[in-house]
């Protein structure tokens, strides 16, 4: 046992002298184990297929839309009419059209529609699904 200045006691001498070499063995040894499984998961055309699509997906860039202020709705919980939101006009057709237009330029791909009663609002609805 021996003591250093700042105080601790090393029971071991020299115990964690070659500990960063095991590491680094276990973590390759590790890494070699996940890459056979990955692998073996890949032989399946389901799941390479899968695979592919995440590994190359883009990251999510994503939006909320409040796609339209008219509710005819009366939701208990709801904050839409608690907040006056009922009380604003929706944007119109032009504006709409451009926000979307913007959002697909800057790489937007995942939208949520909040906002009113989405189904009173099914041309903006369908302009969304179709632009992205």
């Amino acid at each position: 046992m021996r003591m250093e200045e700042s105080g601790t006691v090393h029971k071991h001498g020299n115990l964690l002298a070659h500990a960063p070499e095991r590491l680094h063995e276990e973590i390759t040894a590790m890494r070699s184990r996940l890459r056979d499984l990955v692998e073996s998961y890949l032989e399946n055309d389901l799941l390479r297929s899968m695979w592919v699509a995440v590994r190359t997906a883009k990251p999510i860039r994503s939006i909320s839309v409040d796609i339209t202020l008219r509710c005819n709705l009366r939701c208990t919980g709801c904050y839409f009419f608690s907040e006056g939101m009922d009380k604003s006009r929706d944007a119109d057709a032009e504006t709409f059209e451009a926000f979307v237009a913007d959002e697909v330029a800057r790489g937007t791909n995942f939208v949520t529609v909040i906002g009113g009663e989405s189904s009173l609002a099914l041309s903006r609805l369908r302009w969304l699904y179709g632009s992205f």
